[in-house]
């Protein structure tokens, strides 16, 4: 991926089209210990903001080059395990340094893709990364307020969805917590119709 990144897209006119790669070119920049190379790919996904999981994942990745336990962190970043195993990875880490902001955040979101809903919840309320960076205390609401929705804790959720906006505001930040909260209202609404069991016909 290095190659092809210095061969066609480094030396094309418009590189910035190839804006979606740049963060699998900085990672493959990584994995080789080229962590300036990496940084310079890592900074023009952040700043382009093409969606929100691309920045974060940038976001995430900067932040792990920086930190003592950079090496951990590209085991867990490059690894191609499933999340059952890496997250191992973080709570060893976590056993060493538990006030570490970073491996909580990737912790928590780890935890919420692996439906452990509850434990997302509680890993991720444990702290605020707002004075690291404000895009990643952003998700980090939104995390907790999906949490809590799989949990069917939806005024809760809603809290956390709408403080979220606090934080970093934009529209397309304010249109995905409008579309939240209203499942939230409509689950509120019709939850106890899909939790009844089923009668016959």
């Amino acid at each position: 991926m290095t190659t092809a990144y210095d061969t066609v897209i480094a030396v094309d006119v418009r590189p910035g089209r190839y804006l979606p790669l740049f963060l699998v070119s900085g990672d493959a920049f990584w994995a080789q210990g080229k962590l300036d190379r990496a940084l310079v790919l890592y900074d023009s996904v952040h700043r382009a903001d093409i969606s929100r999981g691309i920045t974060e994942a940038s976001i995430c990745r900067t932040l792990a080059i920086d930190n003592v336990h950079h090496e951990a962190l590209r085991r867990f970043t490059l690894s191609d395990a499933p999340d059952s195993v890496r997250i191992a990875l973080l709570d060893s880490l976590l056993s060493v340094d538990p006030t570490d902001m970073l491996v909580q955040f990737l912790r928590g979101k780890t935890l919420l893709r692996l439906q452990r809903y509850d434990d997302a919840k509680k890993t991720l309320q444990g702290f605020d990364i707002g004075g690291t960076d404000a895009q990643l205390e952003t998700s980090r609401r939104v995390a907790i307020g999906q949490a809590l929705f799989r949990l069917h804790r939806f005024q809760e959720a809603k809290a956390a969805f709408w403080e979220s906006l606090n934080v970093a505001y934009s529209d397309g930040a304010k249109t995905m917590v409008d579309q939240w909260v209203e499942r939230c209202d409509w689950m509120s609404r019709h939850e106890a119709r899909y939790l009844l069991p089923k009668t016959g016909m």
